[in-house]
């Protein structure tokens, strides 16, 4: 059922934050010895949303943990944890899932079609909650869009064309915005089929690609995009995203990014 009486998962609140008061009862309950088990766990999620007091409040514990009592803490952002926490931890590195790790999980854990799984680990950047986040976007939309910028791009250096594929990528429909999180998945998917040119152009395997499906419409790119173009148009994309991520507007940024890749 995922519970153990032994276990304790910790969760960010609504507000996606961790409170003092949560790690107080928390740690109350390890001064007792483990009901079933020989050891107790507490697993405290998104540590990096423990708020300052309660990561203070862990301190003792960290250092000096109750006899039988292991804590675990996971984050995608260490450096947003106290020092004082940093030091009292053993870092362990999980690098991403390869696109047919996330795939196989998504089909036999949470019942995707192979092709919605393929879709939604294309877009997940090695990882399964990210893939389960993404809900009922249409990945496949997005994919096609960024796939149009890099038809509209690889023929040649005429503005127009690079312009009509930036509207398309700002736009979902005529006189409405694409979400700026949409745009973000467009640019995401984009950074990730130029990474697949890049092993085409080495001469990689078809089982190798984030987005196997489009190799053969990704082959036929790979004239247009190797050597320094291919890492130049990378760079702009991860440059596309970081902009978005400041709040720049989504249409100044496709049109920017149209041009420079």
């Amino acid at each position: 059922r995922g519970v153990h009486v032994d276990v304790f998962a910790i969760e960010p609140d609504d507000r996606a934050s961790i409170k003092i008061d949560v790690i107080r009862e928390v740690l109350a309950s390890t001064g007792f010895k483990p009901f079933e088990g020989q050891r107790r766990v507490v697993l405290l999620r998104d540590a990096d949303t423990l708020e300052p007091a309660s990561q203070n409040a862990l301190l003792k514990s960290l250092e000096e943990p109750p006899p039988g009592t292991v804590f675990i803490l996971t984050t995608a952002v260490p450096g947003s944890l106290l020092p004082t926490v940093r030091s009292r931890c053993i870092r362990l590195r999980f690098s991403r899932l390869t696109v047919a790790d996330v795939v196989r999980v998504l089909v036999d854990q949470h019942q995707f079609s192979e092709g919605d799984a393929r879709d939604a680990a294309a877009f997940a950047d090695g990882s399964v909650g990210q893939a389960l986040a993404l809900g009922s976007t249409d990945m496949g939309v997005l994919r096609e869009t960024a796939l149009l910028l890099l038809r509209q791009t690889a023929s040649g250096l005429a503005v127009a064309p690079r312009l009509q594929a930036a509207a398309v990528v700002a736009t979902e429909a005529p006189k409405k915005d694409r979400p700026r999180a949409d745009v973000a998945l467009v640019l995401q998917s984009l950074a990730s089929m130029l990474r697949d040119i890049e092993l085409l152009n080495s001469g990689v395997d078809r089982c190798a690609l984030a987005n196997p499906t489009l190799s053969d419409e990704l082959r036929g790119l790979t004239r247009a995009f190797t050597g320094t173009r291919a890492r130049d148009a990378f760079s702009a994309v991860d440059r596309a995203m970081m902009a978005l991520e400041r709040n720049a507007g989504t249409k100044v940024v496709s049109e920017w990014l149209a041009l420079q890749i």
